[in-house]
Order: structure tokens, then sequence, then C-alpha cells
């Protein structure tokens, strides 16, 4: 009882039936039109904004699916060749040979011209070595013998542990004085089993690099989650601290924080085994996704907020209109009721 003492004066108060004609306009303009409005107006942005940031997350995978076929096709390419080099049976038997004098050694390299072709033939690849522990040989273009700091580096030891298996590492290239993605696999003595030295193909570091620039956002190549490529210039301490386990093909997005701003990382899976990870990965601060639905919800909230203003300034207009016409008839139908009492 108490209640509905307390909530009756309360509709009192504002009886629509006690309102003059403009605040009646006024208030059936606002339930009829300005809440539908409203409502209609916080729908419609969370629509837009969900639909923008969906069509953007289509188009980075869409770029990335792109960037990530480049990248692959090398690493195909390079899986290939060494294929063919791991299992070339001259080569095998030379490093497997005990060579008498410098001059033997040449004669015997002599019969390795396939390896020039083999190497003209993938553009891809910088170059490929065999560091061989066949100290008898003579190191060129394609031999290096094995040194005692070699047998200790880490790609070295992944190679022989990994047994005949490619590996992916980054090193650097003697020749070239440069780092880049490698494939690394170990060659053993298939009798005794003993090594006889790593297989190492070398990428070519500047066309990776020329595929990442081809992105506005920062996009990197991660190898066992280690940054390896970036198509910005780099800070070396530096570092993603996120998991790459991804499968070839696989499509992940994550929250960081880069360079003190929130971001959203797209992950890319290239390649992945037991033994090593290669993850393509693009930057993206947070804000490129808010700004675009930012600016188009604020647009919309112009346009309903102009339109409000534009009809409520004619409602009014018009109400005043309605009020001066309707008070106009009240007061000549006040005279003329005046008149009649005056004449009895």
């Amino acid at each position: 009882v108490r209640k509905e003492m307390r909530v009756f004066p309360f509709f009192k108060i504002f009886n629509f039936n006690k309102l003059n004609i403009r605040q009646k306009f006024l208030g059936l303009y606002v339930l009829a039109f300005i809440v539908p409005l409203m409502i209609i107006t916080v729908i419609l942005s969370k629509w837009i904004s969900k639909t923008l940031t969906t069509r953007q997350f289509a188009l980075i995978r869409t770029s990335l699916a792109q960037t990530s076929s480049l990248i692959s096709s090398m690493l195909e390419s390079s899986l290939k060749l060494s294929e063919s080099l791991f299992a070339n049976r001259t080569v095998n038997q030379i490093l497997e040979y005990r060579f008498k004098s410098t001059q033997e050694v040449y004669s015997h390299y002599a019969t390795l011209s396939f390896l020039q072709d083999l190497a003209m033939a993938n553009p891809d690849v910088l170059n490929f070595v065999y560091y061989t522990e066949n100290q008898t040989m003579v190191d060129n273009s394609y031999f290096i013998r094995v040194t005692q700091e070699l047998q200790d580096s880490n790609w070295y030891k992944a190679a022989v542990a990994a047994e005949g298996r490619e590996v992916w590492v980054i090193k650097n290239v003697e020749s070239y004085d440069t780092q880049t993605l490698s494939l690394v696999r170990a060659l053993f003595n298939k009798t005794t089993g003993e090594v006889l030295g790593v297989l190492s193909v070398h990428l070519d570091n500047l066309k990776i690099e020329e595929i990442l620039s081809a992105h506005n956002d920062e996009t990197l190549v991660l190898v066992d989650s280690n940054i390896a490529f970036s198509s910005m210039p780099l800070n070396p301490s530096e570092k993603l601290s996120i998991a790459t386990t991804l499968s070839n093909g696989d499509f992940k997005p994550e929250q960081i924080i880069w360079h003190g701003k929130e971001s959203v990382v797209m992950l890319n899976g290239l390649y992945n085994s037991k033994r090593s990870t290669i993850t393509l990965a693009q930057i993206i601060p947070q804000s490129d996704f808010t700004k675009p639905s930012h600016f188009v919800i604020l647009l919309c909230l112009l346009i309903t907020g102009g339109g409000s203003i534009l009809s409520l300034s004619l409602l009014q207009l018009f109400s005043h209109h309605i009020t001066k016409r309707v008070d106009y008839l009240q007061n000549q139908i006040n005279r003329i009721v005046q008149n009649n009492l005056d004449r009895k």
C-alpha cells in the first residue's frame, strides 16, 4: 500500500492530459522518434563496428596468405634442392674419400659441375655449402672444412642430432658475411655411421625482406619463436613472446603489447616439426582496428543528431503554430461564451 501511495503521485505529476499541446508534441516526439532512434543507432553502431573489424581481419588474412604462399614456395624449393644434394652419390663418395694431394682434390671437384647448374636453377637460394669433416679436402664455394668452432655451434649440433632430417635455423653465410634462414641436414657414412658433415642450403635473405616490405604494417618471420626477418628496422633487444607452434597454413590472432601499445598479431604457420618451426607474423596496432569503426559511428551520430535537431526545430515551429491557433480559438470561444452570459 505504501508503495502505491508513492507511485501514484508520481504519475499525477506527469499526467499526460494536463500537459499543454507543445509539451504533448514534444513527449510524443521523444517516445516515438528519439528513443527508437537511439536504440537503432546503438544496435547499428555495434553491427558496423563488428562488420568493419571482420572485414579488416579478412583482408589481413588474405594478404598474409599471399605472403605465406611466396615464402612457402621458397621453403619448398629449398627442401627439394636439399633432397637432391643430400642423396647425391658422387658428393657422398668425395666426402668419404681420403685424398693424398691437393691436385687429387681438384680433379674430383672437376666432376661436380652439376652443383653450379643446381645453384643457378634455384634463384630463391643464396647458395649451398657442404660443411665437411674430411680435413683432406680443400675449401671452395661448395665445401668448407669443419672447425672446432663450427662443431660447437648450435645449428651444427642441431643438424647432427636430427640424424639427416631437415632443420631450419638462422645462421651466418661465410662467403656473404650475412645471416639468413638456412636448411641444414647432417650427412652420415651409411656403413660406419660416421658423421661426414652438414649440408646447409641458404635462402636469399634479400628476397624474403623484399616480400615482407610489401606490407604497411610490421611483418615478421619467426624461426622457433625468434625474430629472423622484419619488414621494419628492429631493435636487437626486442622479442616477441608468443607461442608459434602452428601447423602449416593455420591462422591465429593474438593480443600483445608491442612498442608499448596494445596490438594484434596475426600468425600464419609456414612450417612445423618437432625440430623447428617457421611462422609469419603481422603486428597491427589495436587503434588501426578501432579508427575506421569509430569514424563511421561518429558519422552516424552526427547524421542522426543533426536530423534530430532539425526535426525537433520543425516540431517546435509546428507546435508553436498549432498552439497559437488553438489559443486564438480558445479566446474566441471564451468571448462568445462571455457575451452569451452577459445577455442573460
